[in-house]
């Protein structure tokens, strides 16, 4: 993969503009046991700006350049996609963080871009959050679709500061729909981790109790699906996800076996089975 230098005027402008429209989200905190750690100590970092191959629905090549929020495409280079935008650069500087099986974990995510980001984004935050701002339309989470968690357990031979993601992915925990409390007909379900121009829910979780010793990449993603509906044109329309790394030591008795696990990214490619739906999904949400 690699990053396109550019000139600094032009960066500037990218991250204005990135910032006013608030350019989608980026997971950045971690906390275990009720306890937050500080920013990125324990997630993989990415690069910005940084060129990826090609942008679904876009011809200008200019498209393809994504700032530090932008979304990641199931198209893009499959290390993007498996735990952000040239993580590996940055996966030697990154702590592992120490957790026990049943630990409970709870992630944070920003919408401001880096050059935005100032102490009290991430300290002093009101319930006990990781991250805040004063408006919440500037936190929320502004796509439906699901929360989902995956870990890949490193190799044998391999340390988890220099493991890629290319083995299996075992899916821990989702967030993704519930019957709507209301009685309107017109919207039978929703999303739990969409919360539009609203204070974002918290993502709260355990790991497996049932989960083998060792290390781990713990991926952290919201997948935004319309780009696989019935009115797109595979393969050029593909879903928007938001990926991050948590660098992890699980300690655990459990003599367990982890279940079969999928391939990232092959598994959010759009001949998938079950990656197509109707269109009119999102007309009832």
């Amino acid at each position: 993969m690699a990053v396109r230098t550019m000139p600094s005027r032009l960066v500037a402008l990218l991250l204005a503009a990135a910032s006013l429209a608030q350019a989608h989200f980026t997971f950045v905190r971690i906390a275990t046991n009720n306890q937050w750690h500080a920013p990125f100590r324990y997630i993989r970092n990415k690069t910005e700006p940084f060129t990826e191959p090609s942008t679904p629905e876009q011809t200008d090549p200019f498209q393809n350049i994504r700032m530090y929020n932008y979304p990641t495409y199931s198209t893009d280079t499959p290390n993007s996609v498996r735990c952000g935008r040239d993580n590996m650069a940055h996966a030697g500087a990154t702590e592992t963080l120490s957790v026990k099986a049943g630990d409970t974990v709870e992630v944070a995510h920003v919408r401001n871009e880096p050059a935005y980001w100032r102490p009290e984004l991430f300290y002093g935050c009101p319930e006990g959050r990781g991250t805040c701002e004063k408006k919440p339309y500037v936190q929320d989470i502004n796509h439906w679709g699901p929360l989902l968690i995956h870990l890949s357990p490193v190799p044998a031979g391999q340390d988890v500061s220099t493991y890629d993601g290319s083995g299996e992915w075992v899916k821990i925990y989702t967030l993704g729909l519930e019957p709507s409390p209301t009685a309107d007909p017109t919207k039978p379900v929703n999303w739990l981790a969409y919360n539009f121009q609203k204070q974002p829910p918290r993502f709260v979780f355990r790991i497996p109790e049932q989960t083998p010793p060792g290390q781990y990449l713990m991926r952290v993603d919201i997948v935004w699906s319309d780009g696989w509906n019935e009115w797109r044109t595979p393969p050029f329309d593909s879903a928007q996800m938001y990926p991050s790394c948590v660098q992890l030591a699980v300690e655990s008795e459990s003599k367990a076996v982890l279940p079969k696990g999928v391939k990232i990214p092959e598994i959010f490619q759009w001949e998938q089975p079950g990656r197509l739906f109707a269109r009119n999904v999102f007309d009832v949400l």
